[in-house]
């Protein structure tokens, strides 16, 4: 611990480090160590199960064993996906393109969501449900999305719960889920040692879904305020107003000078990244 903030103090500077590092053995009795009991736990299982290495006197096996496989060659079971260990396991999703032969002949999308959506669920796995999940943090999503709930129940395959928990926090996830840079998974830990979680792939993989499903219907509330607003531009922050607006039982207008509503989305994003449909 002393040599990592050492090197620390020598890389940065910084002048806690340097404090800590001179009153090093009172400064030392403030660190706590944090070793989860349910860490403790998995580890000592791990350990009790751990085969034993055989010795190299030990005669030659006689039964011919499967040649080995390289991971990323194994199509994953999606019914026995493993959430515990999915980080490990499983690679991150390639990109899906529509056919080339047809995008050059179009300005639409260049997605296939449809076949995202297949290797989906094997996405979600890769989650390792942090117990401070980044992602999620003032570093992450800015909207503050409950992406490891969504990721879980997409890997239950539970998609309708999953779009409720997306909904709470997201007034359009089918625009975030296609445009957002997304700092969260800049900011998923898994990101640290492998490429992060296919977030935001995720997201508008549920959404999609909902779409298809017949999910997404008009909300309006049971009662009214009583009170009228007016929203001048209906922009993607003038529609997400105006819906939470509206959910509040209050009545709104939206002006829009241009001839079409959306406007960054409209006039600003070319339709090979987001469909003006």
């Amino acid at each position: 611990l002393q040599e990592l903030i050492h090197e620390f103090w020598e890389k940065t500077d910084s002048k806690i480090a340097e404090r800590i590092l001179d009153d090093w053995q009172n400064e030392l009795q403030k660190f706590v160590k944090v070793f989860p009991y349910e860490y403790q736990r998995v580890l000592k299982d791990m350990k009790l199960k751990k085969p034993l290495i055989p010795s190299r006197r030990a005669s030659p096996a006689t039964t011919p064993c499967d040649p080995p496989k390289d991971i990323e060659d194994i199509v994953p079971d999606l019914t026995k996906l493993d959430k515990l260990k999915g980080f490990m396991k499983y690679k991150r999703i390639k990109t899906y393109y529509r056919n080339t032969e047809t995008r050059i002949k179009q300005w639409d999308e260049v997605y296939d969501f449809k076949a995202i959506r297949e290797n989906v669920r094997v996405q979600a796995s890769r989650c390792m449900e942090c117990g401070v999940p980044f992602c999620q943090s003032q570093h992450g999503c800015p909207l503050g999305n409950i992406i490891p709930r969504w990721n879980d129940l997409v890997h239950k395959n539970d998609w309708y719960e999953a779009l409720k928990q997306l909904l709470q926090t997201n007034n359009f996830p089918e625009f975030t889920g296609r445009v957002c840079p997304a700092p969260c998974e800049g900011s998923c830990t898994l990101g640290i040692i492998d490429s992060p979680v296919a977030i935001k792939t995720i997201e508008v993989s549920i959404i999609e879904y909902a779409f298809e499903q017949d999910w997404i219907r008009s909300n309006s509330p049971k009662y009214r305020s009583g009170k009228k607003v007016a929203i001048i531009g209906s922009g993607p922050a003038g529609l997400a107003c105006a819906d939470q607006l509206n959910k509040a039982g209050h009545t709104v207008c939206v002006y829009e000078r241009q001839d079409r509503i959306g406007g960054l989305l409209q006039y600003g994003i070319p339709t090979m990244k987001l469909s003006k449909q």
